[in-house]
């Protein structure tokens, strides 16, 4: 609980109240980037509280579609149909197979929009320019004290509504940071993207835990 007050008070130290006006433009920026699938290429780094590197990595890649999501990593797979899970673990060469958990929806910082409002906060909406163009920057803060996302800093281009940098502090004062390397919306998908392929992947282990 305490973290959760600090978190707070360094958020409201930085910055004076928000206008209604801004809590409009960030509203709004939020709800355009819900309604429409995307596709994220990522560079990834977690630094704990006390900023010493816990990882990094490049690559990493998310495509969102309304309720279903496919994250790839360097060391498993996610993938979630809106019904089921799929994790695969790449060097086990092994599945396991859950039921989705709609509460564990805001579990990453990639699938909060849709909840954004039933989960968090809107406290700040910041504008900068860099390099000619503009930005646009919303942070969000848990509602609940006991969500492991505690706050979520989100950058997105305003000629594009292309998200560029994601900035994470969970729970145990932790921090992620996400780096976009390439942004693609409105992707047209087969029906089959969002489930996982066993006949791909020769000798799989699967292990259902339904």
């Amino acid at each position: 609980m305490k973290k959760y007050y600090l978190i707070l008070l360094l958020i409201s130290s930085f910055n004076p109240a928000m206008t209604q006006k801004e809590y409009e433009a960030a509203s709004a920026l939020l709800d355009s980037i819900s309604q429409r699938g995307l596709q994220a290429t990522f560079t990834y780094a977690n630094r704990s509280s006390q900023l010493e590197l816990l990882e990094s990595f490049e690559g990493g890649q998310i495509v969102i579609q309304g309720n279903k999501c496919r994250l790839t990593l360097p060391a498993q797979e996610i993938i979630n149909d809106g019904q089921t899970v799929w994790t695969y673990l790449k060097e086990a060469n092994e599945v396991q197979i859950t039921d989705h958990d709609p509460k564990q929806e805001a579990a990453t910082p990639w699938t909060i929009f849709a909840n954004y409002r039933r989960d968090y906060t809107i406290c700040r909406f910041d504008t900068h320019q860099e390099n000619g163009h503009i930005y646009d920057s919303v942070t969000l803060l848990a509602k609940d004290a006991e969500n492991f996302l505690q706050s979520v800093s989100i950058t997105i281009a305003r000629a594009t509504k292309h998200i560029t940098y994601l900035e994470v502090m969970d729970s145990n004062q932790a921090l992620h940071v996400f780096l976009i390397t390439d942004f693609t919306y409105d992707l047209k998908l087969d029906k089959t993207f969002f489930s996982f392929n066993v006949e791909a992947h020769q000798g799989v282990e699967v292990i259902d835990m339904r």
